[in-house]
């Protein structure tokens, strides 16, 4: 099992996100694992699975720097875990307790926000990482409730590049007709 926490640790070392988030997956892939034990696959081709799911439980993102699990384990472990795809609004809850934001309103303006967005384009809304959409509302949202987070934080916290931060932010201001 150690040997396991390793390869996890040296994953989430690479990535950008802040040390509590990659504590609090490096738990939750771990219990994961265990659970996956009895499938026959490596080690880390598990691990990979474990974490990947662990990031679904915790609604973080999925950064380029982890390995895509294989997709047959993938379906076999969401069905032995419980662990199902999340929707992008039912992601902000989760994530707005990941990373600590204070009161109701930064999550509750970002559901709001992207319920428009889905009822405006519902192609664009479902396009890309779920993860990056709903990081974006975030975003927008702590503009909007006057407690301004920088797409930095955001990064840091939910591991999706600030890159893809600002062109969805664009996208959603622009079908949104937000003014800033």
């Amino acid at each position: 099992m150690v040997e396991i926490e390793s390869y996890l640790k040296a994953i989430l070392k690479d990535t950008s996100l802040s040390d509590k988030s990659k504590e609090v997956l490096l738990e939750g892939a771990t219990e994961l694992y265990e659970e996956l034990k009895p499938f026959r696959y490596s080690g880390k081709i598990k691990a990979n699975v474990a974490l990947y799911l662990a990031c679904d439980e915790h609604s973080c993102a999925i950064p380029k720097k982890i390995p895509n699990p294989k997709l047959p384990l993938l379906h076999k472990a969401r069905k032995k875990t419980g662990i199902e795809k999340v929707d992008i609004i039912d992601r902000i809850d989760s994530m707005c307790k990941l990373a600590n934001f204070e009161g109701d309103c930064i999550p509750e303006r970002a559901k709001y926000i992207l319920k428009e967005y889905q009822e405006k384009d519902p192609i664009e809304y479902g396009k890309g990482a779920p993860v990056g959409t709903a990081v974006s509302a975030i975003y927008i949202a702590s503009k909007l409730c006057e407690e301004p987070l920088t797409q930095r934080e955001l990064q840091e916290y939910f591991g999706v590049n600030d890159v893809t931060i600002r062109k969805r932010y664009k996208e959603m201001k622009n079908t949104l007709g937000l003014c800033f």
